[in-house]
């Protein structure tokens, strides 16, 4: 009479074993390609405002394609708040002076900027930001 344990054993080795043919894979269809220029300005617009101000200037996501870029360029809606709290301590970039950064992200705004919050600041950002 067999052991349990070696029956035991037997089992987790033909357990191991078990694979699934080639075909079952083959017959799997990659997803649709997706033109992520073609996308509604709206829904652009949605994306863009769960994003921060440096993520939309120095990010990825303006660089995406032509249409993404004009949309963070041409949108002043996206600006009307300027939040860099933090940015040199999540940004990888840190090297972009934070007053050229608020400069950029003010102009786009249009006239709209309604509010701005920052760590840092000297004199002639200040009255830059009074001015605008």
């Amino acid at each position: 009479m067999p052991s349990s344990s070696s029956s035991a054993t037997r089992g987790q080795r033909k357990k191991a074993q078990q694979r699934l043919p080639l075909k079952a894979f083959l017959s799997l269809q990659p997803p649709p390609e997706r033109d992520w220029a073609e996308l509604p300005l709206d829904l652009i617009c949605y994306v863009f405002r769960h994003l921060g101000p440096v993520e939309l200037l120095i990010g990825g996501a303006a660089g995406v394609c032509r249409s993404w870029r004009r949309t963070a360029r041409d949108e002043p809606e996206l600006w009307r708040h300027v939040d860099i709290r933090g940015y040199a301590t999540r940004c990888i970039r840190s090297h972009v002076p934070i007053g050229a950064l608020v400069r950029a992200a003010v102009r786009l705004g249009a006239g709209q900027c309604e509010a701005f919050w920052g760590d840092t600041g000297d004199d002639d950002l200040i009255s830059f930001l009074a001015e605008q």
